[in-house]
């Protein structure tokens, strides 16, 4: 009987990653050894790029409205885009990397 390995269960009892309601269904986050695994998978693969030739950019992670009425994912997705923030809301970005601590 073939074994059916669920990468759910393997993450939470190699201690690599977990997941939280709070944060989203399929959103893990990263355990110290599974950030430690995820750096060195990265900076491997970033070496072999650059061996072939690539060269890494970054840019922002979000835009202004105009950017994504231009590239048309407005009219298909801003229902399901980022909500718009009230002088209620919280504009912190370290919601998700709390998530660990509350555990």
């Amino acid at each position: 009987m073939t074994t059916v390995h669920d990468h759910r269960k393997l993450g939470r009892e190699l201690g690599l990653f977990d997941t939280d309601p709070l944060i989203g269904a399929g959103l893990p986050y990263w355990l110290p050894d599974g950030a430690a695994v995820r750096h060195t998978l990265e900076e491997y693969i970033r070496a072999a790029e650059r061996r072939a030739g690539y060269q890494h950019v970054y840019s922002p992670v979000l835009g202004k409205r105009e950017l994504y009425e231009i590239s048309g994912h407005w009219a298909h997705y801003s229902d399901d885009m980022f909500p718009r923030w009230t002088s209620a809301g919280s504009r912190s970005s370290c919601g998700r990397a709390c998530a660990p601590i509350t555990q």
